[in-house]
């Protein structure tokens, strides 16, 4: 839509309470912030729900007021420096102990508006400011991450430029950049955010010489008293991290900026990218690789000249969709940047990311919950992983395990626990999977159904012949989860452009009398972020197709997927993609699920594509029949031959039935029955002569409890 008039428009939308999100109940992020609360002293400014100046200054005055304990009272970047109008710039800081400085401690900065027109940058900082503040005393890792860090903020590091934006246009909507120096051919201003010294003119494609440019670098490499006083700011400190806030694009940039190179840790800036922009899906990478190359910028130099001091991992977070996004959306932006800014704290201390791993189905009373636990704090020290029970048919857990990671290495274990023998066939259960790093304990639900366990319906990686396929999908070795192949929308080279790329299940999984159900398959993808797109869909009884969301998809943002949960972005490695299925099954006894992998891609850029292995469909069947305790590790079945031709012989051994028969159940590659008998001895001989070629699974139960569910090939 072209806009005549964008100021107009900002006030007549604004007036009109226009929101620019709409979202349909199949984004899967639509609830990515419920639960940060709007921190009950953040109130909008006056210009179109931005603060004015003063106004912001008043609000520091307010915190300093209100919350002597915690916040510092603002003061002056430098004793004599001003802007070129006569203005100081003001810092704060937010710790327990707020007017002494605390060397045990690490220090981080934030920033925000080096550019003029760019005020939701200093919004979501006030409302991260008064969320620390107001939350201290109520949330317990506020108040730890309070009470161990020193946290230092500059709200508006070009007053003169944002006073000359409010006074232009004090209803909103003023889109001067640069700062107002007069330059020498009547022109005015510089921009500061390529004023730094690092790579400070490197070309005139990361800045530009010209005075009248946007991007004008200025005469020299800390010619504005803007980023002297900044420079020496952190000089004073040892800055661990620093954010520089701007809008627009939802990004979360690192060094470098100045050229098409990595950083000797760019692995951290990477790891430590996707863990703070996992909520709000912010693109993450270097400015040249997502938007453009910056020389003079200020993370640059915070990374570059500081490293022989004290390192700063700097970053440059890019909030919203325009640079004055309309009021109605200031807070769900603000608290899109939140995640950033609460997670760049806990990456301070001694932080992991714990992530459960494991079927949530289980048909065990003893069990053991998995998790993989990475290291991503860049503080030291031993993390501990427990279990607690939280409803009351788990009547034990295993002990805690403890464990002492280096930075940004990670580690997979599982803990033990186990179910109430009375436990009947669909009982859930939930577990609290806790994380204690000495000083403070996070802690998840984990929640999972005991019940009888159907067989995976179908594989994905040794052939095409279930898959109505008329397009490039296609099995391939070139890349597989477990051998020999997996399916991928590109064998043998990239994507192609323009293009709707559909994989369909020839035959609906039927499924009966199931009280949930799982799709679970391994997957890797490389696709042009945000314009190009894999998604997974479900068709139920042959009616439209549903989008799925998963453990790793994200909102499309444009194109025909838009508003869907699709794959988009890098993920060089295998990862297990799991997608609860259960609202899908309704109060039917049975129904018919069908699946569809699609590759989209516009006429741009195009990657290795999507790649998936060992799709499979499980079931929870429904029932109340006493439990025959019986630990898997008890069992044993073996196949032979496989692939087998004539005849398949099962071998049973390790267990101990008695005169009770071990019922066996063959299903084809479609879930569909196949072949049914019982064994009482120690093996069991399947004639399967006359049986089609392809892909099969036998099931041994013993009184309705799965033992064993294997697969097997006929030639």
């Amino acid at each position: 839509m072209l806009i005549p008039d964008l100021k107009a428009y900002l006030l007549e939308q604004n007036s009109l309470g226009a929101s620019a999100f709409e979202r349909s109940a199949a984004a899967c992020d639509a609830d990515a912030n419920a639960n940060v609360q709007t921190p009950g002293s953040y109130t909008f400014g006056t210009m179109a729900g931005y603060y004015k100046y003063q106004e912001m200054l008043d609000v520091l005055d307010d915190m300093a007021t209100f919350y002597p304990s915690l916040f510092k009272p603002k003061d002056v970047l430098h004793p004599t420096l001003t802007t070129y109008e006569g203005r100081p710039l003001y810092w704060v800081k937010i710790s327990d102990n707020p007017n002494t400085d605390e060397t045990d401690e690490p220090e981080i900065f934030f920033n925000a508006v080096h550019h003029a027109r760019e005020p939701n940058s200093m919004s979501q900082m006030i409302f991260f400011m008064w969320y620390l503040l107001d939350n201290y005393d109520t949330d317990p890792e506020v108040k730890y991450l309070v009470d161990h860090t020193e946290i230092y903020f500059v709200p508006c590091v070009n007053p003169d430029g944002y006073v000359y934006n409010e006074t232009t246009d004090p209803q909103g909507g003023g889109f001067w950049r640069k700062n107002r120096r007069p330059n020498d051919d009547g022109t005015f201003g510089v921009d500061l955010n390529r004023n730094y010294g690092y790579q400070w003119g490197l070309n005139d494609n990361g800045s530009s010489g010209n005075p009248g440019s946007e991007v004008y670098r200025g005469t020299a490499p800390f010619s504005e008293p803007e980023t002297q006083m900044v420079r020496e700011f952190c000089i004073a400190h040892d800055f661990q991290m620093m954010f520089s806030y701007h809008t627009h694009g939802n990004y979360l940039l690192h060094s470098w900026d100045y050229d098409y190179v990595y950083t000797p840790d760019h692995d951290a800036f990477i790891s430590f990218g996707e863990f703070m922009t996992a909520e709000n899906n912010y693109e993450n990478g270097t400015s040249g690789d997502v938007l453009y190359l910056v020389n003079g910028g200020s993370s640059d130099w915070m990374y570059g000249e500081q490293t022989e001091k004290n390192k700063i991992l700097a970053f440059v977070p890019e909030v919203g969709y325009a640079f004055w996004p309309l009021q109605a959306d200031i807070d769900r932006l603000n608290k899109d940047a939140f995640h950033i800014n609460i997670k760049a704290l806990r990456l301070l201390h001694n932080y992991g990311q714990l992530t459960p791993t494991g079927d949530p189905i289980t048909q065990e009373l003893d069990n053991e919950l998995g998790f993989e636990l990475k290291k991503l704090g860049m503080a030291a020290g031993p993390l501990t992983v427990s279990l607690a029970p939280v409803s009351g048919n788990v009547v034990s857990v295993g002990a805690p395990k403890t464990f002492n990671l280096s930075s940004l290495e990670s580690i997979n274990d599982a803990i033990q626990f186990s179910l109430d023998p009375l436990s009947q066939y669909g009982d859930e259960y939930i577990l609290e999977l806790r994380l204690d790093n000495g000083n403070y304990v996070t802690t998840q639900e984990v929640s999972g159904i005991f019940a009888s366990v159907d067989v995976p319906l179908f594989d994905a990686g040794d052939d095409m012949q279930q898959w109505d396929n008329t397009t490039l999908w296609d099995a391939t070795p070139e890349a597989f989860y477990s051998a020999p192949s997996s399916i991928t929308d590109s064998k043998s080279s990239t994507y192609l452009p323009s293009t709707i790329n559909n994989l369909t299940l020839m035959e609906p999984a039927k499924v009966k009398n199931a009280t949930a159900a799982y799709l679970s398959f391994w997957a890797k993808w490389e696709i042009e972020e945000l314009f190009d797109f894999a998604q997974v869909a479900l068709s139920v009884n042959g009616g439209s197709y549903i989008p799925l969301c998963g453990k790793y998809t994200k909102t499309a943002e444009f194109g025909p997927a838009f508003d869907t949960p699709v794959y988009d972005g890098l993920q060089p490695e295998w990862v297990k993609e799991e997608i609860d299925l259960t609202e899908y099954l309704g109060q039917a006894d049975s129904v018919a699920l069908s699946f569809r992998f699609t590759m989209g891609s516009d006429e741009f850029q195009e990657f290795d594509g999507f790649y998936f292995d060992d799709l499979q469909l499980t079931l929870a069947g429904e029932g109340t029949s006493a439990v025959f305790h019986l630990d898997a590790s008890d069992f044993e079945v073996t196949s032979r031959p496989n692939p087998a031709s004539d005849y398949l012989v099962l071998d049973f051994g390790g267990v101990q039935t008695g005169a009770k028969p071990l019922n066996i159940e063959v299903f084809n590659a479609f879930g569909q029955p196949a072949h049914r008998t019982v064994a009482t001895g120690t093996t069991a001989k399947l004639n399967i002569a006359d049986w089609a070629a392809g892909v099969y699974y036998y099931r041994v139960s013993l009184e309705g409890k799965t033992l064993a569910v294997k697969r097997f090939v006929v030639k």
